[in-house]
Formats: structure tokens, sequence, C-alpha cells
């Protein structure tokens, strides 16, 4: 992993606690492979906390999913932090009239 990812992900360590910060395959540009941290945000305002620190460190944000076809598609050109959403599961709200959640 980068020195930069690794700064990254101590900041986020810190910001988040270590049980929203893992370690993930990915892929880079030239087809080695990296260790990129993933972050399990458990609200909105920890998604907008990793947001900030990757737009301070001008750090790449990608979706992750289940982490099962990381290397199919299109392969990253950097490494880059990963976003997983799966903590945030809650209905907070629901219009519907507008078939909103």
């Amino acid at each position: 992993m980068s020195s930069i990812l690794e700064r990254v992900a101590t900041q986020l360590e810190s910001a988040l606690g270590a049980d929203a910060l893992r370690r993930a395959p990915g892929s880079s540009g030239d087809g080695s492979h990296f260790i990129a941290p993933v972050c399990s945000p458990a609200n909105a305002e920890q998604v907008a906390t990793i947001l900030r620190i990757c737009a301070e460190a001008k750090v790449a944000v990608s979706p992750f999913g289940g982490g099962t076809a990381v290397n199919v598609g299109n392969v990253l050109r950097q490494p880059c932090l990963g976003i997983e959403l799966t903590r945030l599961h809650r209905i907070l709200e629901h219009d519907h009239a507008n078939l909103t959640i």
C-alpha cells in the first residue's frame, strides 16, 4: 500500500475507530495487486469524515461491494480507498408519495 494510503488509513482509524476500517484486495493499473483500505461507515457523519480526509489527501474513493470481483471490470489506475455502505441499513425517512427513502 502506498504511503499516502497508510497515512489516510491511520487518520481514518483515529477518526472512526479500528472497526470501521479493514484491508481488502485490490488491483492497480499495471495489473499488480495491492491491499486497499476499505471503510465501513456507520452513519452519514462518518461518510462525510471519510470523504473530507480523502479529499484533503487527494485520495480517490471507490464503492466497494462484497469483494468477490475486485479484479473484474475497469482496472484501478491508482490505489484508492474503498467505501462500503452495508452498515447504513436503517430507513430514517420514507416519502411514500414520491417512493423515496
